[in-house]
């Protein structure tokens, strides 16, 4: 292998190992979410939620900081070096988020926006399906039917297992 080989897997395993700390959905989903859910409704609706949410478990500036540390000139390749700088720009993004959520002011909001973009009109309409569609399995479910986050999480790390390597390779197919 020559020394960019080496570079870019190096980097890989690198963003690969700082990735793995990441897990917003575990981050975003309130742990009382039922509780607070069922209080809201006993009050009809006139009750604000208070939500709790999983503590951060690594230090979001340090991370940022070894995101950006990461020796990407040694790349040659200037589609791959971009491709790179791309996945730790969107990690990064991806921190910012997860350090905000529950801010009482409009950090969180104004962090996804810039994240993930602000949303279509499809994404606005398939949101209100999403709400509409879900209201009518609750009705339907009882709520122990339903995975909790940890469950969820759990599942999904048994599938999860994909590398940043894959991820540009499933890039550059697009």
């Amino acid at each position: 292998m020559n020394s960019t080989s080496n570079s870019i897997l190096e980097i890989d395993r690198s963003l690969d190992r700082l990735i793995g700390k990441l897990e917003l959905l575990g981050y975003i989903n309130p742990q009382n979410i039922a509780k607070e859910k069922k209080t809201f409704f006993q009050k009809r609706y006139n009750y604000e939620p208070n939500f709790k949410y999983r503590k951060i478990k690594f230090n979001p500036y340090k991370l940022h900081r070894l995101f950006f540390s990461q020796r990407l000139e040694r790349i040659d390749n200037e589609i791959i070096r971009d491709f790179y700088k791309d996945i730790i720009y969107y990690y990064s993004g991806m921190v910012e988020c997860i350090e905000t959520i529950g801010d009482t002011g409009n950090k969180f909001y104004y962090n996804s926006l810039r994240y993930y973009g602000t949303p279509t009109e499809k994404m606005v309409e398939n949101a209100r399906f999403i709400l509409h569609y879900t209201d009518n399995i609750e009705e339907n479910q009882k709520e122990d039917e339903f995975l909790t986050t940890e469950e969820a999480i759990s599942f999904l790390k048994t599938i999860k297992s994909i590398t940043i390597l894959t991820l540009l390779l499933r890039l550059v197919v697009l």
